[in-house]
């Protein structure tokens, strides 16, 4: 259990914010913290991810219908939440779809699977149910002959990430070194999806992290010099307002680069 100022933190989306104060208030290496606060987040993804859109309007109708890029996609926008959250939210709203009672209807929420359904193709549906969720043939066979007999399938399961290894940095590592296919295969041992959805999640987080990049260069080139122009006149709340605009970081994080930038400009005074 988190405390709740942390819990806020994560809640917000501030995880640098979030893991400096766990660190700093029950020790330990930065790497554990980390992890406590990685798993908190993944938690409440999870958490909100499953009541996601729960009136059954646009996010689930475009699970109904297999988009599910889409819906991560719309997920963003909505809530302005990190790829991440928004896919781990997007999987555990999906999962509650197909679990939900055949009163409610069929639910398929893979648009492959839904073709294979709809095309009476028995064999490629319980392949691919298996694909995505890495169940044994006989639990797949049961899933896809219950949908396709008009009920509900038994909930899949949802996959909570493997503690022992963490997704982005090696992902994000991979993608650097422009290594697509090892971060394919890695996306995929990690989270145990299918080849299309690991490739497309990897060429999403390929854009994000270009973008990311570019955001980061323009920044640095408008930051600076307002930035020591501010801090010259003593002015920090507008400094740390101003660093907030350029690099659209959390308070905490923008007050200690303000502040270490401070220090730094008074030791090169001297």
């Amino acid at each position: 259990m988190l405390d709740p100022d942390i819990q806020a933190l994560v809640e917000m989306g501030d995880t640098i914010g979030a893991i400096g104060l766990q660190q700093q208030r029950h020790g330990g290496s930065v790497l554990a913290a980390r992890k406590t606060i990685e798993d908190a987040r993944w938690a409440l993804t999870q958490k909100r991810g499953a009541a996601l859109d729960a009136s059954g309007s646009e996010i689930d109708e475009l699970l109904r219908r297999g988009e599910k890029l889409e819906a991560i996609k719309r997920h963003r926008e909505q809530h302005g939440v990190s790829l991440q959250e928004a896919k781990e939210a997007i999987d555990a709203r999906a999962a509650a779809l197909a679990s939900a009672p055949a009163s409610a209807g069929t639910v398929v929420v893979d648009a492959e699977l839904a073709a294979a359904l709809r095309g009476d193709q028995k064999i490629a549906a319980i392949k691919r149910y298996r694909e995505l969720y890495g169940v044994g043939l006989k639990d797949a066979k049961d899933a896809v002959e219950a949908i396709m007999a008009g009920g509900a399938a038994p909930p899949a399961p949802v996959r909570a990430p493997d503690p022992t290894t963490s997704l982005q940095p090696e992902l994000d590592r991979l993608i650097a070194a422009d290594q697509k296919i090892m971060a394919i295969k890695h996306y995929r041992t990690i989270t145990g999806v299918g080849l299309k959805e690991a490739k497309d999640f990897v060429e999403a987080r390929s854009r994000d992290l270009a973008a990311l990049a570019e955001a980061k260069d323009r920044a640095a080139a408008g930051l600076q010099p307002e930035l020591d122009r501010l801090i010259a006149a003593n002015q920090k709340i507008m400094a740390i307002k101003h660093y907030r605009i350029v690099t659209n970081v959390g308070l905490k994080e923008a007050k200690d680069a303000v502040e270490a930038r401070m220090a730094e400009l008074a030791e090169l005074a001297r």
